[in-house]
């Protein structure tokens, strides 16, 4: 990678800046898109490591190429965190996806893959914000079902890359596009960045598949923004400033939320407020994760035939038993079982059964839940998990619950 910068003297205008830089040649997208197309489908999924041959002529001037992508290439798989197989295995099959983040949220991608079947190709984002050719020659040799973006930009620089984000999302890909804000050809985001340190909890603004239910998220630290001309579905705000928005662009749809900010702002998840996360810790922001993998199942029209309508946040007297009903409603007839799992703030399995589900098209199933007594106080969380027969996931929910002395 080079840059050289010369000014060159006009006579009659101000001095022209002229700019060679390793990185930033050819932005012809047509000619680019020529070559992938006779190069064919790439054979291995993308990782970080396939471009740290780009960095050579500055960070490692005496390596080759090959030398330095075999330096920095895994020597093992990445570590298993303990998690939530929300959607995996998933009905259907994994969800393709090209996901564009920083180094530093490269680790997230990963817990949103132990969460989500995704058979996922990762460029870092530096590699298509400092453009080079070759990494929209390989992403664009592949066909996604959605594209996930973080801290994503509307710059010069970076034109061939969203030309091509747009193009796709026209034909019908799926786009998530996190703390990406601006103009991207003729894609308007549904919000603006106004300012620093919006310490809100985000109230669901309207019931839709990705939001409904959502009852246990924490106040979230994020981007002030407001609401552009974009004509768009809200559904979380925090007054009237937009956080996460739905809408369509040809054939594909959009998910436009905010993430963090400051250190966070490249991040996938929204960020917590450090000390409402610390009072209620459901280990290791599964319902973040969850948020975020139900924003990509949307967008990659991933929904699944089963609806899910659980009962209100609970309230119940730690002395009694009790009972709740989730209605289930399926396009389709399916039968597979229904997981019921109840948890304390700090982790404690209140309740834990499975259920059978067998169900005709257009069919509604009421399934009662007997929930103990005895329980601990506090805060509660609800997961409902629907798997068909092959225990694969169809659907996921998540309901509040507290557990009250009466």
């Amino acid at each position: 990678m080079f840059r050289l910068d010369f000014t060159v003297a006009c006579e009659g205008t101000e001095p022209a800046l002229v700019v060679f830089d390793g990185l930033h040649f050819e932005t012809s997208e047509k000619r680019i898109l020529e070559r992938a197309k006779h190069l064919g489908p790439l054979e291995e999924r993308i990782r970080t490591e396939r471009y740290g041959r780009f960095l050579v002529p500055l960070h490692a001037p005496n390596v080759t190429p090959e030398q330095l992508a075999a330096y920095y290439a895994p020597l093992t798989e990445p570590p298993v965190s303990p998690h939530q197989p929300w959607g995996k295995p998933l009905a259907g099959g994994p969800i393709r996806a090209l996901i564009l983040v920083t180094l530093s949220s490269e680790r997230e991608v990963v817990e949103l893959a132990q969460r989500l079947d995704l058979d996922y190709d990762l460029v870092p984002l530096a590699m298509v914000v400092r453009y080079n050719p070759a990494v929209l020659e390989d992403i664009s040799r592949n066909k996604y079902d959605v594209i996930v973006t973080s801290q994503l930009s509307s710059w010069p620089q970076s034109q061939p890359i969203t030309d091509w984000i747009e193009e796709q999302v026209k034909q019908g890909t799926g786009w998530v596009a996190i703390n990406t804000f601006g103009l991207f050809g003729r894609i308007q985001m549904a919000a603006k960045v106004t300012g620093y340190s919006d310490h809100t909890r985000w109230e669901r603004a309207g019931p839709h598949w990705i939001t409904d239910p959502v009852e246990v998220l924490p106040r979230f630290s994020t981007y002030k923004s407001v609401k552009t001309g974009r004509e768009a579905n809200v559904l979380f705000a925090s007054e009237d400033r937009p956080k996460l928005s739905v809408f369509r662009h040809g054939n594909g749809r959009i998910v436009n939320m905010c993430s963090g900010q400051g250190h966070g702002r490249s991040s996938l998840l929204p960020s917590p407020v450090r000390h409402d996360h610390i009072r209620t810790h459901f280990d290791y922001w599964e319902h973040e994760y969850s948020l975020v993998a139900r924003s990509i199942r949307w967008a990659a029209r991933r929904e699944g035939s089963i609806r899910m309508k659980p009962a209100a946040p609970l309230q119940f007297a730690r002395s009694e038993a009790f009972q709740a009903t989730l209605r289930i409603v399926s396009d389709r007839p399916f039968r597979g079982t229904v997981l019921f799992r109840l948890l304390a703030a700090d982790g404690a399995i209140g309740l834990d059964t499975v259920r059978s589900l067998d169900i005709g098209r257009d069919e509604n199933a009421d399934l009662v839940v007997e929930f103990p007594s005895g329980m601990v106080g506090g805060k509660h969380v609800l997961n409902v998990e629907v798997r068909d027969e092959q225990g694969r996931s169809v659907d996921w929910a998540v309901g509040s619950a507290r557990s009250v002395i009466l």
